[in-house]
């Protein structure tokens, strides 16, 4: 599989919807700055790409959990709000 390409303003989105504090995620000038061509994708962003893989797997499990409800997807989306079932001990 080669590279997984994403544009500069989907890296943002991102990197705005999980409040990142470095400026190499958001602007391309201090990206450049720190050696880099363009801005980087936060550490977190392999989540959305591992996301439908493990959606798929736990949605055919029966975990009790609902993949739209995971706090990295949920974030992503900007969506707020406690929304776990009262017997889960997990945060939204």
């Amino acid at each position: 599989m080669g590279p997984y390409l994403v544009g500069r303003e989907k890296v943002r989105e991102f990197a705005q919807s999980v409040s990142t504090t470095n400026a190499i995620h958001i602007d391309v000038d201090a990206a450049r700055a720190a050696g880099h061509p363009d801005v980087v994708a936060p550490p977190t962003f392999v989540a959305v790409v591992v996301e439908p893989a493990v959606g798929q797997l736990l949605g055919s499990l029966d975990t009790g959990l609902d993949p739209a409800r995971w706090s990295t997807g949920r974030r992503a989306r900007g969506i707020t709000g406690t929304s776990w079932p009262a017997s889960s001990s997990l945060p939204a």
